[in-house]
């Protein structure tokens, strides 16, 4: 019974430290005044390989009539091209289609203008008509890439950076004269792919090591009583990891809190073939939490 109570009350903590650590990780990345509900979807997380962007966030406070909304990704990693213009990039604001043009229109509805900085060193701007202003507590999504197709399909996308790693993209919104209204920052983790076999006929199921059965102790001894075995620990595969999700790292088809509890387990733990090691680069670390993230409770 008090193996039970015990695993019980490791899954809450697993589930507390799960909330801790995303709390922590979005704390370290706001910015007084900010943006809120801040995100970045990649079609792809590969290192040096093209990805769509789709990028949601809230605004706290109202863009004014020509005001800009700004995307830059930190310097020196993220590629942006030079062909990359408004027709790869589509913006709703309230879940409404806004017309882009290369450049800002005039007018009530009018287009908002597109800017590209290509390079390395890039970032994309987007300045709103002289007439439309954006409310606070607004909700935008921003796709840039083949995932835009209002009005054209884009054919542009921007390319990841050359190493795995978490890459820091800065957002702001600012007035007609640049003067800073609300800002934000998000970190997308660049990982490489994670093979996944397609027979699921052959996903391992995690087995326990059996319990000895109580022995009855020998007559003739003085003092001490029977104290039966302690409970055995599941062992998880390590050599046959589970064919699909790549996080689901109890094979039971499904990543959730024991999943994520496995991983606390063998948190910055290094080395070879460790269950944990989702991206299997040899350490469990962040990169190995975002892939549980992007699975979970699929």
């Amino acid at each position: 019974m008090e193996y039970f109570k015990k695993n019980k009350l490791y899954k809450f903590v697993a589930l507390g430290a799960l909330i801790m650590f995303t709390y922590i990780a979005t704390a370290n990345l706001a910015k007084a005044g900010n943006l809120t509900t801040l995100r970045d979807t990649l079609s792809t997380p590969a290192p040096s390989t093209a990805s769509d962007h789709t990028i949601i966030f809230t605004t706290a406070s109202a863009i004014t009539a020509s005001g800009h909304i700004s995307i830059t990704p930190r310097a020196g990693y993220f590629t942006i091209p030079a062909s990359l213009d408004y027709r790869d990039i589509d913006v709703q604001v309230n879940s409404t289609n806004i017309s882009l043009a290369a450049t800002a229109g005039s007018g009530i509805g009018a287009a908002w203008g597109v800017a590209v900085t290509s390079g390395t060193s890039g970032s994309v701007t987007l300045t709103l008509n002289d007439t439309n202003s954006v409310a606070g507590n607004s909700s935008i999504e921003i796709k840039i890439g083949t995932n835009a197709n209002f009005g054209t399909t884009g054919t542009n996308q921007i390319t990841n950076p050359v190493t795995t790693g978490s890459y820091v993209v800065d957002i702001n919104t600012s007035t007609n004269t640049n003067s800073e209204i609300d800002t934000g920052a998000y970190a997308l983790a660049i990982v490489e792919p994670v093979g996944v076999s397609g027979d699921v006929s052959s996903t391992p199921t995690p087995t326990a090591t059996p319990t000895p059965a109580p022995t009855t102790p020998s007559s003739g001894g003085s003092g001490g009583g029977y104290l039966p075995p302690a409970p055995s620990v599941p062992k998880f595969p390590i050599s046959n990891p589970c064919d699909f999700p790549p996080a689901d790292l109890n094979c039971d088809k499904k990543v959730n809190a024991k999943d994520f509890s496995i991983l606390m387990y063998y948190w910055q733990k290094q080395g070879t073939n460790i269950r944990a090691d989702i991206n299997k680069d040899s350490t469990v670390n962040l990169l190995d939490f975002a892939i549980m993230m992007y699975w979970w409770n699929k």
